[in-house]
């Protein structure tokens, strides 16, 4: 699997919302959605069912 740089990562952002016409706000939140919900799986037995994350410059707060 290829990490991207924050750089490459804003192009793919910027790309799709361009052609497809999703807003990065969208995928922002669908992105930290995700990235919550795979914490659940993997560590829920240490965990409340409620996470939250706070991720880059901008903040970004997802809770699943």
């Amino acid at each position: 699997m290829k990490a991207l740089t924050a750089a490459e990562m804003r192009e793919v952002d910027r790309l799709t919302t361009e052609r497809y016409g999703i807003p990065s706000l969208q995928l922002m939140e669908a992105a930290g959605k995700n990235v919550a919900e795979a914490v659940l799986r993997e560590f829920s037995r240490g965990l409340p069912q409620r996470v939250t994350l706070l991720c880059a410059r901008e903040i970004m707060a997802a809770t699943a």
